[in-house]
């Protein structure tokens, strides 16, 4: 089979766009960038003298086996192997790897990568972790406008080219939620047999600002409908936890989050429901049809003043627990958006481990840290768990928290218990990813999807026919 992008149309303003041709590895093919401010470090410092993190007590006070290091998320810019990183796996398992692919390699390197330190884990007696790549989709750069702009798809080589989201809801009108569903099942399948078990995927935000074709669209019932279903479709094609983004629904917000302090501009609560519904309806059909361990919602760096006026969603309790957990009924692992984003950025040491320590009492489940801040981030996790915390540290928390340090280390331990029992119920729902890798390009397992993918996509939009060419559907 055959498949085959056609020249690009160059937009004005930006730089030339390098053509992507499918049909082999071999082929060049122009990867979606990093974010601004990603980190580009390889180096984990501190990760030679990790503490291995105190058992942690559970709640009828016997110990579980978990360690506070599963609270993180930590991003590699490659897809490489990294010989310090290995050695934490075998003492300290981060709860999950980012994968940026600043190495820009296919996936046949990233499962080569992934199945090194899925064998430590299972070897050293851990749990599987959690592999993540940022992939939405927009591998198929068309945009609504004609346009040729590039997505979020970091991984390309040996996977399906997919579509804007935007597409997704523009063919609800005619097919429903078909093409939703297929979006999820090409997704499961090939990233499965990858090694990646927790894509960030499709985007909840309504089609607006920043999202007008990264989200599916501007109607809040179709968007909760189409995330649903693409969930579900992700669920049946193989082990893979769909994580959406970016809880309460950026789509509002002026700014981006990467830059600034991105505020929503909702004036009221009906308005700002309206960007909420989305995910309030996607967990509801989540609990509804026992995929709690198949789905995870990444809260956004946004501050959103008719829920929170003081805080981001990040350190908004409000947020976090009240709505999302208690209101809502949210059962699945709650994760940061990248912890060096906007302001946070900019600090280090004492203050920036405040703010992780905040986060994550606020109601995060797990926080997508930078590599190099692992090691130091796990100590002082420790430090306020084990009662040995610098007077520096314990300084920045009540600044940070706003509350006084003994009333802070209260919440922190008991978030602690209910962050790990999410992290560990899920955990064991999974297999190790190198127990199902397979050795075959991905895209050769999807080649029925993917033909009907294509398909719909040409019965939408003439213009289709310039930029795919699949095989009939046998």
């Amino acid at each position: 089979m055959y498949f085959r992008r056609f020249t690009p149309i160059f937009l004005s303003g930006l730089l030339p766009l390098l053509i992507a041709g499918c049909s082999n590895s071999s082929e060049t093919i122009e990867l979606t960038p990093s974010p601004p401010g990603a980190p580009v470090s390889e180096e984990y410092v501190g990760a030679q003298s990790i503490l291995s993190a105190s058992s942690v007590p559970s709640g009828n006070g016997t110990t579980v086996s978990t360690r506070l290091s599963r609270i993180f998320l930590v991003e590699q810019p490659s897809a490489q192997y990294s010989k310090q990183l290995g050695e934490a796996f075998r003492k300290d398992p981060p709860g999950g790897l980012v994968f940026w692919n600043s190495s820009k390699v296919g996936a046949k390197e990233l499962a080569e990568t992934i199945e090194r330190y899925s064998r430590i884990l299972k070897n050293s007696g851990h749990l599987p972790s959690l592999f993540s790549i940022d992939y939405e989709g927009g591998g198929l750069r068309l945009s609504p406008s004609g346009a040729e702009i590039s997505g979020i798809q970091r991984f390309r080589i040996g996977f399906s080219d997919l579509a804007h989201g935007a597409w997704l809801g523009q063919s609800m009108g005619k097919h429903g939620t078909e093409l939703c569903r297929l979006h999820g099942r090409i997704m499961g399948k090939e990233l499965a047999i990858a090694g990646i078990n927790y894509p960030l995927t499709l985007v909840g935000d309504l089609a607006s600002r920043l999202f007008k074709l990264r989200g599916v669209s501007t109607d809040p019932v179709e968007v909760a409908r189409c995330v649903s279903d693409f969930t579900m479709a992700m669920a049946e094609a193989g082990p893979v936890i769909a994580v959406t983004k970016h809880y309460p629904g950026l789509g509002q917000n002026s700014g981006d989050t990467h830059d600034v302090v991105s505020v929503s501009t909702a004036k009221s609560e009906s308005e700002a429901e309206r960007h909420l519904f989305p995910f309030r309806e996607t967990v509801k059909f989540v609990n509804r049809n026992g995929l709690e361990n198949r789905f995870s919602i990444m809260a956004s760096h946004g501050k959103f003043p008719i829920y929170d006026s003081v805080n981001l969603t990040t350190e908004s309790p409000k947020l976090l627990e009240t709505m999302l957990r208690d209101e809502i009924g949210f059962k699945g692992i709650r994760v940061s958006d990248a912890m060096w984003m906007g302001g946070y950025g900019a600090l280090s040491g004492d203050a920036l481990y405040a703010v992780y320590l905040n986060a994550f009492t606020s109601g995060l489940d797990m926080l997508m840290i930078p590599g190099n801040r692992y090691g130091g981030a796990l100590k002082a996790f420790e430090a306020v768990y084990g009662g040995h915390a610098s007077e520096a540290l314990k300084s920045a928390i009540e600044d940070r928290a706003k509350q006084p340090y003994e009333v802070f280390v209260d919440r922190f331990k008991k978030r602690v218990i209910e962050s790990l029992e999410r992290i560990d119920r899920t955990l064991k729902s999974l297999p190790y990813p190198h127990d199902i890798i397979q050795t075959i390009e991905p895209k050769q397992v999807t080649s029925r999807e993917r033909s009907r993918y294509y398909e719909i996509l040409r019965s939408m939009d003439g213009r289709w026919e310039r930029y795919v060419e699949v095989e009939p559907l046998r």
